[in-house]
């Protein structure tokens, strides 16, 4: 009798606890709708398997921190939307993953984090969804818009956008909102070169709200091949982070176009033998390059490894900064066409002649040897130089601060890092940590992108290639 009572008992709370987090199987728009609206904190919707065209999602629901609202698919990258396909995600804490978009021909945005102007979303996540080709557009198309504040965009794949207009997009519009997005673990893949502005993959602001602070965490995603325009990601605001990124035969630059104050921190950009394919573009005040790995980049000028650009007296928010008090720390630059080109300026900018004052560079490493380790296109007053090394020709006048090293340890591609620089016999600097030395996997391709649709090796830049794995088309 005690047996019956307590398994009685256990059968009763596995149907309450059901029945108060439940799943709903929908199968068209109308389903949808009508399990959004009774959905509480912890429901999950669950979208059948097969091709969705022409459909408008709109998601309005309100979970918790520890219980959200899921949407998912019935099994993961087998709901496809095609056509017009959109969806609009508004409420707060809302999951919405498993998801995959296909050819898509939406006219404006595919996802956005909001219903309307009026009613953005707070704290939601898109994760483990894919994005796969468009089709071209006259008119402006974003991927992904980011409203409201403390969204998560993780292990998504975007690939082959061909129309006009940036992939994602983080809109700030409201100076009191924390903002505190997070855009991780995702892979960006090939966009062909659009020919004009908006061939972003991130932008993050705009130069109207470029004086705001974001507080957006753009990490461990890949971005490969991505040529849309000169500026791969485009930073357009204040104390953003930008952090173990991979970038792999990119044309472009990670670039810090607005703003102050931002922190680009152990990425690694490889230029995988194609033309254009550049670094870190510092505008603006207090931006700390730290611990970054640069490889073989093909790009010069704004596309060198690491660019500071001149600014403009009296600068508008749409103008130039000046790249002033730029901390450079422990990078390392091996085999790139030009490494730190200093006092660049637009050619169609006559009153483009603030020098960047001020730049510290501290404990960097440069291995090269047909290029100079500085290009100076303007004057470069007041900076400070610290223990560098380099191998090859400096290109300035420097007594203290840079010590030319007549062989350089090997570089280890895989760890990225040189074992050791050694003075007289004896160690002078350990590099084994800069930039940072991979702890989790030696493929960084493991850990993004979704599951259900990991890219492959061929993907890898060549250095970190097997033998036998061809390179993507």
């Amino acid at each position: 009798m005690i047996f019956r009572t307590v398994v009685a008992s256990t059968v009763c709370l596995v149907l309450v606890g059901s029945l108060a987090a439940g799943e709903t199987l929908v199968k068209d728009v109308a389903e949808f709708d009508a399990a959004m609206k009774a959905a509480k904190p912890g429901d999950a919707i669950v979208l059948a398997d097969g091709e969705w065209r022409d459909t408008m999602l709109v998601v309005r629901a309100s979970g918790t921190r520890e219980l959200p609202v899921t949407v998912r698919a019935q099994s993961p990258g087998r709901v496809v939307f095609v056509g017009r396909s959109t969806l609009r995600i508004g409420g707060e804490y809302v999951v919405v993953k498993e998801l995959c978009w296909k050819d898509v021909e939406a006219e404006s945005e595919v996802i956005a984090f909001r219903i309307d102007s009026k009613n953005l979303a707070r704290h939601c996540r898109l994760s483990e969804c894919a994005i796969i080709g468009d089709t071209p557009t006259k008119g402006d198309r974003k991927w992904v818009s980011l409203y409201g504040e403390g969204h998560y965009v993780t292990d998504c794949r975007f690939d082959g956008k061909q129309s006009a207009g940036t992939l994602l997009v983080v809109w700030l519009g409201n100076d009191d909102l924390a903002h505190g997005h997070h855009i991780e673990r995702n892979f960006f893949g090939s966009r062909q070169r659009l020919g004009k502005n908006g061939g972003e993959i991130i932008r993050v602001g705009d130069s109207k709200t470029s004086m705001q602070r974001a507080f957006t965490f753009v990490k461990s995603n890949y971005f490969y091949r991505c040529d849309g325009e000169a500026e791969i990601i485009s930073n357009k605001s204040c104390e953003n982070f930008y952090q173990k990124n991979v970038f792999v035969g990119c044309s472009g630059a990670l670039t810090l176009r607005h703003g102050n104050r931002c922190r680009v921190t152990a990425n690694e950009f490889y230029g995988d033998g194609r033309k254009g394919t550049g670094g870190v573009r510092i505008i603006g005040e207090g931006h700390q390059v730290k611990a970054n790995l640069f490889h073989s980049l093909e790009g010069n000028g704004t596309r060198a490894a690491v660019s500071l650009m001149n600014g403009i007296q009296d600068s508008p928010l749409n103008g130039y900064f000046a790249a002033n008090n730029a901390e450079i720390v422990r990078n390392l630059l091996i085999d790139c066409k030009q490494n730190f080109a200093v006092g660049l300026a637009d050619d169609d900018r006559a009153d483009q002649r603030l020098p960047p004052l001020d730049a510290v560079f501290t404990e960097n490493i440069v291995v090269t040897v047909d290029q100079p380790v500085f290009t100076l296109y303007g004057l470069f007053p007041g900076a400070r130089h610290e223990a560098n090394f380099y191998q090859g020709e400096l290109g300035i006048e420097m007594g203290a601060g840079w010590q030319a090293v007549a062989a350089m340890p090997k570089f280890d591609p895989k760890m990225q890092t040189l074992a050791m620089i050694k003075e007289d016999g004896r160690p002078a600097v350990k590099v084994t940590d800069r930039p940072a030395a991979r702890t989790a996997s030696l493929n960084p391709l493991k850990s993004v992108g979704p599951a259900w649709m990991r890219p492959g090796d061929e993907f890898l830049p060549a250095v970190l290639q097997a033998d036998d794995v061809k390179p993507a088309k």
